[in-house]
């Protein structure tokens, strides 16, 4: 019967835990995996933000274009060519910081702001202030 007991006590009842050098060994393997993980995001979060840019602009755009509608000709250059000193521009939702740039282009008008990654897409020709339309960190778009 002891022996019995025995066998039962060390089966069922004795159970051993993991050592704490285990669980840090676990616990910084995982560490790393997280910060390789959160590292490699980061491009995709860059990305994302210039993809934001990029539609905020087109409706910039859209709201110039109704600015012409209503007013017959494009506003004048703000100051500093910041898109948020266009007085009476309707910007409907949209929250417009301190990145996007306008300039009055003859009859039309050029709009930019510049992108974390780049992109060799949107118009390349001409300048807004100190920010060249050719480059691939200023991305630009022309009035229609």
């Amino acid at each position: 019967m002891k022996n019995s007991k025995s066998l039962l006590h060390k089966l069922f009842l004795k159970r051993e835990g993991f050592t704490l050098i285990e669980m840090l060994v676990v616990i910084g393997i995982i560490g790393i995996l997280a910060s390789l993980i959160l590292v490699g995001l980061g491009g995709a979060r860059r990305a994302g933000a210039d993809a934001k840019k990029v539609a905020n602009l087109n409706q910039i755009r859209n709201s110039l274009e109704l600015y012409y509608l209503k007013n017959g000709s494009y506003p004048a250059d703000p100051a500093g060519n910041l898109v948020t000193g266009i007085v009476g521009l309707d910007k409907g939702k949209l929250t417009i910081d301190a990145t996007y740039f306008y300039k009055k282009d003859g009859t039309g008008y050029l709009i930019g702001t510049t992108l974390a990654e780049g992109s060799s897409e949107g118009y390349n020709v001409g300048t807004i202030g100190a920010n060249d339309c050719a480059s691939q960190t200023f991305y630009c778009l022309a009035s229609e």
